[in-house]
């Protein structure tokens, strides 16, 4: 089948641009043709991408995604900045199916209401499918003027899966249509096949080091928490996400900072390599499950727990995931990874049986 793909593809996030890929690496397996719907928030100009490579101040260093987004996301259709844009052109590429999800796609809309498929007339020959969508929040507000229409859009959905229980809850709850719980798309592949297609085969070396990947506002207190742990183990410390200039003012003499951030496959080399790994982030959890390391889940105090909540609890690995002043003690909680590979891989089976019926004509 020819499958559309409709995600954060676009996102300088290594989690979004990671998921894209192993999604459509899992379809390729499966034996059909997927594509990536390029339909992005924003038109970014030639002025805004100077602006881009040039701004100190960027938060991400953007050219490192687009590198992986061009070489590895692909093919693409064309790009799309409005739904009336992807209305008027979308039949010209004869999908059979078109695929949202992983991702935090149906949280405030980021796009309007492009990742509920309201560009496809109601009588489309297409199959439409979510794959671990995710609301990302634990409640619906129920106030919101659009919930009758996106119940609406759901509702013409043929298959319908999400990526935590909260979400299956308000699948249920306010929409009224059923869904699955599946793995997100980067836990459909084990470690080898990351090393052999984005790390050139290369063996595990360790580095010796602490490794923290740790995001938000109130990241840099957690960063210093991550730096004291690496100088009580006598191990170095490296912070991915943070430039070195956001962590001069902490004085972190252990730290190894960089101006820029790396690439994807450096991201996660070092998670592998790492002798302890400490975050915050979804997809740094999950590639240190799939890389087999010790290593520690910090709760969002703004919220936004439940797809680690929901992964930790699958995999029995629920002592991982710690509030701020637990780091250490999560960090030293040993892991059985026979039985957490095992749970995973009956995961893995029950998500690729969910892809292979709802892609079933």
């Amino acid at each position: 089948m020819k499958v559309g793909i409709l995600t954060y593809h676009f996102s300088n996030n290594y989690g979004a641009v990671l998921q894209a890929y192993a999604l459509m690496e899992q379809l390729r397996l499966m034996g059909h043709e997927p594509m990536i719907v390029d339909r992005t928030p924003i038109k970014t100009d030639f002025l805004h991408r100077l602006y881009q490579i040039f701004n100190s101040n960027s938060s991400l260093y953007w050219t490192k995604f687009r590198q992986f987004q061009r070489d590895r996301l692909k093919p693409k259709t064309q790009p799309f900045y409005t739904d009336n844009e992807v209305a008027d052109a979308i039949g010209s590429y004869n999908f059979d199916a078109l695929i949202v999800g992983s991702d935090q796609i149906w949280r405030n809309t980021m796009c309007g209401h492009s990742y509920f498929l309201n560009f496809l007339p109601e009588d489309a020959n297409i199959r439409r499918i979510s794959y671990a969508a995710s609301f990302g929040t634990s409640e619906w507000d129920t106030n919101r003027q659009d919930t009758r229409h996106i119940r609406d859009l759901l509702h013409r959905f043929n298959d319908i899966s999400v990526r935590e229980f909260s979400g299956q809850k308000i699948c249920n709850d306010v929409f009224g249509v059923e869904s699955r719980l599946v793995l997100d798309p980067t836990m459909l592949h084990d470690a080898g096949f990351y090393e052999n297609s984005l790390l050139d085969g290369n063996p595990n070396k360790s580095s010796g080091r602490l490794v923290s990947y740790i995001l938000g506002k109130a990241a840099l207190p957690m960063v210093k928490s991550a730096n004291m742990l690496a100088a009580k183990y006598g191990l170095g410390h490296h912070e991915l996400y943070w430039l070195g200039k956001d962590l001069k003012a902490l004085r972190l003499t252990n730290s190894v900072t960089q101006r820029h951030h790396i690439t994807v496959d450096e991201w996660l080399r070092e998670i592998r390599d790492a002798e302890y790994v400490v975050t915050n982030s979804f997809h740094c959890a999950v590639f240190s499950i799939l890389f087999k390391k010790r290593f520690v889940v910090i709760e969002y105090e703004s919220g936004g727990n439940d797809r680690l909540k929901t992964l930790t609890k699958q995999l029995g690995i629920e002592d991982k995931f710690v509030a701020v002043d637990h780091i250490e003690k999560g960090l030293m909680a040993e892991v059985d990874y026979d039985q957490v590979m095992s749970k995973l891989q009956s995961l893995k089976e029950d998500s690729v049986n969910y892809l292979s019926k709802a892609l079933s004509i």
